[in-house]
């Protein structure tokens, strides 16, 4: 959904191109999400990094670190420029 020049996607699942769920864990649901969500966002002209927040739900907290390092991957060049302007990341 556009709003302005914002772009709101919501509800995103670990699904590949044909609809099916991902095998696997927890990581590699998450990264399929970042590269469907990163396909949308290109189609609207846009990236990765024009993302300004992102909530992730896990069902098990036991899945915490792995998720957590496949959104650090996605968004670590941002992580550092946010601690260079003086925004910080939640932990």
């Amino acid at each position: 959904m556009h709003g302005g020049e914002l772009i709101f996607l919501s509800g995103q699942v670990g699904q590949d191109a044909t609809g099916a769920l991902v095998a696997g864990d927890a990581a590699s649901q998450a990264a399929r999400i970042f590269r469907n969500v990163a396909v949308v966002l290109e189609a609207a002209g846009r990236s990765l990094g024009d993302v300004v927040r992102v909530g992730v739900y896990l069902t098990d907290m036991a899945d915490y670190a792995a998720v957590n390092e496949v959104y650090r991957q996605n968004f670590e060049a941002r992580i550092r420029r946010g601690r260079r302007s003086g925004w910080r990341r939640c932990r």
